[in-house]
């Protein structure tokens, strides 16, 4: 949709092009469709013709990387202090960077304006859990829920802070519900097969893994866990040949650990 709109905007700064609207919304759609050389091309200069209009900055954020991406955020969020959007964005660049003070306070930032902004809450409640404050992120990743709970990251994310601190139990209905709603998210089915093999039901876990490999029959996420199962289970000739495929596999994160327990298994 974005790539269609292109020729419109366009046009009308053919006809005009110093019109910030359509230099705004052509920046915008250039980002949107990928084309983000494009993009900082425009938005650069709708930010020097119009360097108080938080939303062309903003958009050139997302249109940037590393400092740069910084800097427009920042410069958005000078222009207009109460853009909840420009805070969110600045917290996610400076969590990405590794500046976890910056990004807390950036998310703070935006919750003030806008207490009810899921999705700040869910990212404050992961940058807090990698802390280790791990009673506040879990407030902040509960909240989120609560605000939305419909938002499939946000459910993924609480599944994820439950199993880190092995409540196993408690992370599989959120996880179910990220399943339920993205039945093909090889993520979400991986999550939650490992969580019912830290339950010890090996056999539902068995099936997320063979529902992740309808989706993709390379994931070695997939092949690893379902030999992990199967072995559990006994069926060792099952085993072997799901954790052969990992070991000999693309997947360079599992290959090692599929090989070594491969070599564990009773001949």
């Amino acid at each position: 949709e974005a790539a269609k709109a292109l020729p419109y905007y366009t046009k009308a700064l053919e006809l005009d092009p110093k019109y910030l609207p359509a230099l705004r919304s052509l920046g915008a759609s250039q980002v949107r469709a990928g084309d983000l050389a494009a993009a900082k091309v425009t938005l650069e200069k709708a930010t020097s013709l119009y360097p108080k209009d938080a939303l062309s900055w903003l958009e050139l954020a997302r249109a940037s990387r590393g400092e740069e991406a910084t800097k427009a955020a920042r410069k958005a969020i000078a222009a207009e202090p109460e853009l909840v959007e420009a805070h969110k964005m600045l917290g996610m660049i400076l969590m990405e960077t590794g500046d976890r003070a910056g990004a807390e306070a950036a998310f703070v930032a935006a919750l003030r304006e806008q207490p009810d902004e899921a999705e700040v809450r869910s990212n404050l409640g992961n940058l807090l859990a990698g802390q280790g404050v791990l009673a506040a992120a879990e407030k902040q990743l509960l909240a989120a829920i609560r605000l939305a709970p419909g938002m499939k990251a946000g459910r993924y994310n609480f599944a994820l802070f439950l199993a880190g601190q092995k409540r196993f139990g408690e992370a599989v209905p959120h996880a179910l519900e990220v399943v339920k709603m993205a039945p093909r998210d090889l993520e979400a089915l991986d999550l939650l097969g490992n969580l019912y093999m830290a339950g010890r039901d090996f056999r539902a876990a068995a099936g997320q893994y063979r529902a992740a490999r309808a989706v993709n029959p390379a994931y070695g996420r997939a092949q690893l866990g379902l030999g992990t199962a199967l072995g559990a289970m006994n069926d060792f000739a099952g085993a072997r040949k799901y954790l052969s495929l990992a070991a000999n596999g693309v997947d360079a994160g599992v290959k090692a650990e599929a090989a070594e327990l491969l070599g564990s298994l009773p001949r």
